[in-house]
């Protein structure tokens, strides 16, 4: 795959250039110590120092920028990048752009722009669930993205299969998320969407395998 494209990677640059100078203006207003950790009840129980806590999504979101090139680079099935190239940068985009959303909210409960927190990060999760499930038939056999079972990655048609299988999972217990966590903010209806879709896909991957082969 090739390493980098402008007109590919202009919008990742960009959000995380945003967000870092949304960071900086804020910077100032900032306390010593920020939150980064709420508890099921909403309850802050882990604070960092500024420094890293005001910046930390925007490092994950700069790490996965980097690491989607590298790991492209190194599989062993690097030749599939170019069958779903598109759809590979668009789902590193959707991902840095999450995290950045992410490293926002720590300082926005500090501005005092935000009070419910966990119905904030568990709408953000279950609408990226949503996404990842209508693009994960779009995936060609890879190890580093997508459903990764020593079974479907034996197989190019366990790997269709599983995908469209756990695409309609993932974006059914996305949907279940969503609407419990706008209900309720409850967590428990992500960590059990979440759980069933995965359990799920990886059980019918081995159940896909055993029919084909």
């Amino acid at each position: 795959m090739k390493m980098f494209n402008w007109k590919r990677d202009i919008y990742s640059l960009v959000i995380l250039l945003i967000g870092t100078i949304a960071v900086l203006w804020n910077y100032p207003e900032l306390p010593a110590k920020l939150p980064i950790h709420w508890n099921l009840h909403g309850e802050v129980d882990n604070y960092m120092n500024k420094p890293l806590g005001a910046f930390l999504g925007l490092i994950i979101g700069l790490a996965i920028y980097i690491g989607f090139y590298v790991l492209a680079s190194i599989d062993p099935l690097k030749e599939n990048y170019q069958r779903f190239n598109k759809i590979y940068k668009l789902i590193r985009d959707i991902m840095i752009t999450f995290f950045v959303v992410i490293n926002s909210i720590p300082v926005l409960v500090t501005l005092g722009y935000i009070e419910n927190v966990n119905k904030t990060i568990f709408i953000l999760m279950s609408l990226l669930m949503i996404i990842f499930g209508n693009y994960t038939p779009t995936f060609k056999r890879n190890w580093s993205l997508g459903i990764k079972t020593p079974w479907t990655l034996a197989n190019e048609e366990v790997w269709n299969r599983t995908h469209r299988f756990g695409g309609k999972l993932f974006m059914v217990a996305g949907i279940v998320s969503l609407i419990g966590t706008l209900l309720t903010s409850n967590a428990y209806y992500l960590g059990i969407s979440v759980a069933i879709a995965a359990s799920g896909s990886v059980v019918y991957s081995y159940w896909s395998y055993k029919k084909i082969t």
